[in-house]
């Protein structure tokens, strides 16, 4: 028996659902199958609806109700549920958080990777892992794929513990060090990622595997002092915390990280898996850990068929897989044959609970007073979840007429230990909570679907399901309306040794590192450049803000600059000049648009609502904001000018249609834009298809239409018999007369030329135009066009889209074979990717000879255009099965029937490309497949390596968000501009181009920009940061650029409070640097050239004074001395400790005095 379950004392934000589970449990038929459950006698088989799932398991954990309302603690042990896969755990396990809190639900999930394939499985997952086992020690609720149970693990022994550490625990830091390290822990200089811990000093930064943020733990000797959450973007304290418990980062103890473990045995034979290794080959079923549980299994079928297909993975590629690394096919169907079978489609089974999602779709809060007012008239409880307490607030103002009862209110027993003090009033409440009368409750939670079950009496309506947020909503389009980025996309990343940077004054270097020198007796710190030739440059701290990162136009390494000359000076002037060209060529078209008279398309009509109703899938929040954000220009009396920004397979298009059909119900023809005569295809046979009945002609312009058909079309376009006309530039063509365009729609736009973008400048005066883009926004760039042009992110990926299984390891004949197979077997299609054209005709011959079944075509980008639309076609048109084929497959084609891919040489391609190209498959709700083959794990890099474990983490649409500036480094900005602005990028650099455009866009626009000065600060402060202080060579720079580009001194004191809160109390060294840099500021108000700062006297130049303002100077700082001949004003200083205080003094008197 283990431990009693910690106890739930009310329900809270941990549980915010659990007094739902009190009024389930009260159920006769409920209460009937929790017995048989818990009986583990097989009569627990049952019938239960999906959404309502989620709520019986917390059920069947909690146990029965006793006489006070709370829950019995009778048989206390785990609940395991066995699920087909990872996505499905993790789904249902935060589902089933909701109702019993969240640390008592938790997912089972696979390695992601195999054994024996030379990558070890991320940190993240790991810890998962052993949180799920920990879960079921505390009698939890576990949800476990089939793949991560077919997995064996090393025995418990070999397991290395959680690292628990308190507040008010007695540790030596170093003692806390070597504990995280021999967990698996990643020793670095700054914990960013899950599973890394970083040291300075008595501080200790540690990323936990499991945890939401980094802690930072900061000791006294030997005491740990404090413990704080702090942000992993911003390194600020989230506030502090009594106790924490760090999940393991790797899987056996001793092993240390995977990279690690390949580099000691680099010579040599290797064995057979660092983990197998690392264990003594002493593995144990999974399941071991959950032995006490008892055990149930969703949806049978699909978890057998899951097993099969993963079982034939490893029969297909024996040679690679150590012995005894998996369970056999026996053992599963042992497994599964003990457990009560839930399924939501069986009949005939022991017990039945069924339910159906919540439909209502209420227009304003009278119709919501009168849904809810409907459930509770029919004796149901009716609970009302709500995303946040801000939402909540608000709708609970409005809906006056409902009383209803916030449940993060309402105290609820769980099973708690005897001589609970708070006993009898959790019971009170308790019961008045549970009083048998129906009512309605309001919750905080995001439980994604909820359900209506008269059987139970029970609904849990999410508002997103009560209210019609499909079509409207004010809140989501006045967010849209302003734009906004994801936070993964705020910032380059850290500059490192090697790298290309620009410097504003005297052009490209490559960056050489990091020195301090003494100078003269005065230590400072220095950016180290080396430009063309010998020369080199030593940049000081004051100048650094003129140092920016090099990113070009097409990603290829860019000629250093050499030292002196003009070449540089007119480089820059002459992308100035055209940055001034386009920025006041924007400007004027935004203005024009913003007084061009458009037409304000009606609401919504009846053809919308039709459309909309038939969407198979449900929003992602993000495309709601999309959708009411277009619909919002719509309605506007002037020309939209939208650019909507997605990942892959995240909705654009959607986005699209309804805009389209929009516009047709408002009377007013559509012209779709697409780059390629492919994509045309595939948009006509997408719009087509969603809109079914509708009475809404949509046809297509293309070369491969005859030219018989195409007059024909552009007729009907021009007499109006044609509502949505599709093609590519061919649309911009003369001949092209819509009779009354309202909507241009442009795919892709940035691959249009500049001859194209020019008329879709001059249509963005007359007609709505909505731009749809995959290509990442950098932060600069939102900045700079912010006004200019309206920007909407979406960030989230489709709900029910299932995760790609990724699987990396050496290249295997056999296993290519039968994912071929398995794919064509289930009538599918297959991409091959083998990047090299001079080799790929004899790729696809391998192919025909492994697979001789198989329709095998080639595709790449020697081809001619002609010939590479004919094979995309054919694709599309299924005339074959296999595609064999070069990078041209990262982007364009949607074919939802090809979901399994193949790539040769992954280790070659960069992550971000590898992850778009893998967004070719899994487009459907079909499961996918990726393998991504390298030669061997002996050759595979140091860096490939790390990349392919990234990958194989990175299974669900949408993780590429944060390694999106990592690819604008690789590939180039020049597809972000266009091919007019590339060339002074590549010249210049992506950064300072940005700037110079967000400069020229503030002066035309009027805006006050604060005048750079070329102040001279002459000073014998030592000013820079010390190695002991803060190690990391990346955060050094860092603390240099964020002072060198402070521009108040708000921001100053910001940076300082941060490095206390990070490092320690702050070194003199460090004080005096931001010191100078609110010296400069100063000076930069005053208009001040240079300035002195030592002993014996600050002093500063120029400043003119009248003999009234020098008679308010001496009022006001007495000790200031004014050489009216020299405009020198200064003040004696006998301490160079005292120097740069009263040189701030100083100048912040002469500021006051001058009204500056």
């Amino acid at each position: 028996m283990t431990a009693p379950s910690p106890a739930i004392s009310t329900a809270t934000a941990a549980a915010p659902l659990l007094p739902v589970v009190a009024a389930a449990a009260a159920n006769p038929a409920v209460q009937a199958w929790v017995a048989d459950v818990r009986a583990d006698t097989g009569q627990g088989h049952a019938r239960i609806s999906e959404p309502v799932l989620p709520l019986l398991l917390a059920a069947a954990n909690l146990g029965p109700l006793d006489s006070g309302g709370g829950f019995a603690p009778v048989d206390e042990r785990p609940i395991l549920l066995v699920v087909a896969n990872d996505a499905d755990a993790e789904r249902w396990a935060e589902a089933a958080g909701w109702f019993v809190g969240a640390d008592r639900a938790a997912a089972y999930v696979s390695r992601s990777v195999q054994y024996g394939s030379g990558v070890a499985p991320s940190p993240a997952r790991v810890g998962l892992r052993e949180r799920a086992r920990r879960t079921a020690r505390t009698n939890g609720i576990v949800v476990a794929s089939m793949p991560a149970l077919l997995e064996r693990v090393p025995q418990a022994a070999s397991r290395p513990e959680p690292v628990v550490v308190a507040s008010t625990d007695t540790l030596e830091r170093d003692d806390l060090v070597r504990s995280l390290i021999d967990a698996g822990y990643e020793r670095v200089e700054q914990a960013d990622e899950r599973g890394q811990v970083a040291v300075r000093g008595d501080i200790v930064d540690v990323y936990g595997t499991t945890a939401q943020y980094p802690v930072r733990i900061e000791f006294f000797d030997d005491e740990v002092e404090a413990i704080r959450q702090f942000s992993p973007y911003t390194q600020r304290s989230l506030g502090p915390l009594d106790r924490i418990e760090l999940m393991p980062a790797s899987e056996a103890i001793g092993l240390g990280s995977a990279s690690g473990w390949w580099d000691a045995h680099a010579e040599g034979e290797q064995p057979e898996d660092p983990v197998i290794d690392a264990a003594d080959g002493h593995l144990e079923a999974a399941w071991e850990a959950f032995r006490d549980a008892h055990l149930l299994l969703w949806n049978g079928a699909g978890v057998q068929r899951e097993a099969e297909d993963l079982l034939a993975d490893l029969d297909a590629s024996i040679a690679h897989v150590p012995e005894g690394a998996y369970v056999d096919k026996g053992a599963i169907a042992k497994l599964l044959a003990a457990a009560d079978r839930l399924d939501s489609l069986a009949v005939g089974q022991p017990h039945s609970f069924e339910a159906q999602p919540p439909v209502f779709g209420a227009v304003g809060f009278g119709e919501a007073e009168n849904e809810l007012a409907g459930l509770v008239n029919r004796g149901m409880r009716a609970v009302v979840t709500f995303p946040h307490a801000g939402h909540l607030g608000r709708t609970r103002q409005q809906l006056r007429k409902v009383d209803a009862h916030e449940l993060h209110r309402i105290p609820l027993r769980a099973p708690v230990a005897e001589g609970d003090d708070d006993a009898a009033a959790a019971e009170a409440a308790a019961r008045e909570a549970n009083a048998d009368r129906p009512e309605a409750w309001f919750a905080i939670s995001t439980l994604a679907t909820g359900f209506v079950s008269k059987q139970l009496g029970i609904a849990v309506v999410p508002s997103g399901r009560l209210f019609r947020t499909r079509a409207t909503g004010t809140d989501a389009g006045a967010a849209g309306a302003t734009g906004r980025i994801g936070q993964a996309m705020q910032a380059f990343t850290s500059l490192r040794v090697g790298d290309y940077v620009v410097h504003e004054d005297h052009g490209v270097a490559r960056f050489a590192g990091f020195e301090t020198k003494t100078v003269a007796g005065v230590t400072r710190d220095y950016l180290k450049l080396d430009f063309k030739g010998a020369d080199k440059v030593f940049v000081p701290h004051e100048q650094m803000g003129k140092v920016t990162r090099y990113v070009g136009a097409d990603g290829g390494a860019p000629t250093l600059s050499k030292l002196g000359g003009k070449r540089w000076d007119q480089l820059k002037n002459r992308a100035r000049q055209a940055v001034f060209e386009l920025a006041g060529e924007l400007l004027a078209l935004y203005a024009k648009r913003s007084r061009a008279v458009g037409h304000a398309f009606p609401e919504d009509e009846e053809v919308m609502e039709r459309f909309e109703l038939t969407f198979p899938y449900e929003e992602t929040e993000d495309q709601l904001t999309a959708i009411a954000s277009v619909k919002h220009d719509m309605e506007q009396p002037h020309p939209m000018d939208r650019l909507v920004v997605g990942d892959v397979g995240f909705g654009k298009t959607e986005v699209a249609m309804r805009a389209a059909i929009k516009a047709v119900s408002g009377g007013r023809q559509v012209m779709v834009l697409v780059p390629t005569t492919v994509l045309a295809d595939q948009h006509l046979r997408s719009f087509r298809e969603r809109i079914g009945e509708l009475p809404i002609t949509v046809d297509m312009v293309s070369r491969f239409r005859t030219p018989k058909d195409t007059r024909r079309v552009l007729q009907e376009f021009g007499a109006g018999k044609v509502d949505i006309l599709i093609g590519t530039h061919r649309l911009l063509s003369r001949d092209v007369l819509p009779k009354e365009l309202g909507l241009v729609i442009v795919d892709e736009e940035q691959r249009f030329g500049v001859a194209q973008k020019e008329l879709l400048r001059q249509m963005r005066l007359e007609v709505d135009v909505l731009a749809l883009s995959a290509t990442p926004i950098p932060r600069t760039l939102h900045m700079s066009l912010a006004g200019i042009r309206d920007i909407t992110v979406i960030e989230t990926a489709p709900h029910g889209r299932r995760p790609i299984a990724t699987h990396v390891g050496e290249y295997d004949e056999q296993l290519v074979k039968m994912a071929i197979e398995r794919e064509l077997a289930r009538d599918g299609q297959v991409f091959i990717l083998h990047n090299r054209v001079e080799t790929i005709d004899e790729a696809a011959a391998k192919i025909r000879q492994i697979v001789p079944e198989a329709r095998v075509a080639v595709g790449h980008g020697q081809m001619s255009e002609k010939q590479l639309e004919g094979v995309m076609m054919g694709l599309m048109r299924r005339d074959f099965d296999v595609l064999v084929a070069t990078t041209i497959i990262e982007s364009g084609l949607d074919v939802p029937t090809a979901n399994t891919l193949v790539i040769d040489r992954a280790d070659m391609l960069g992550m971000s490309q590898l992850y778009q190209i893998r967004g070719r498959v899994g487009r459907s709700e079909r499961s996918a497949h990726a393998y991504l083959f390298y030669p061997s794990a002996r050759e595979l890099s140091e860096e490939a390596r790390a990349r392919l474990t990234t990958l194989s983490d990175f299974t669900d649409l949408g993780s590429g968000s944060k390694i999106a500036m990592r690819d604008l480094e690789l590939r180039g900005a020049g597809n972000l501009l266009g091919a007019e602005q590339s060339g002074h990028v590549a010249a210049i650099g992506f950064e300072l181009y940005m700037d110079m455009l967000q400069s020229a866009v503030a002066e035309m626009n009027g805006e006050p920009m604060l005048e750079e000065q070329s102040a001279l600060i002459e000073t014998k402060l030592h000013a820079y940061v010390p190695a002991d202080y803060v190690a990391s060579e990346a955060i050094k720079i860092d603390v240099h650029r964020r002072i060198a580009l402070a521009r108040d001194e708000q921001k100053l004191e910001s940076l300082l409070e941060e490095l206390e809160d990070r490092f320690g109390e702050v070194p003199e060294p460090v004080h005096n640097l931001v010191d100078l840099g609110r010296v400069r500021l100063l000076m930069q108000r005053l208009g001040a050239k240079r300035i002195v700062v030592g002993t014996p006297k600050v002093a500063f130049a120029p400043v003119n004074l009248s003999s009234t303002q020098l008679g308010y100077l001496k009022a006001d700082a007495p000790w200031a001395v004014y050489n009216s001949n020299s405009g020198e004003l200064a003040v004696r200083v006998l301490k160079r400790e005292e120097a740069a205080p009263k040189a701030i003094e100083l100048l912040r008197a002469a500021c006051r005095v001058l009204g500056r």
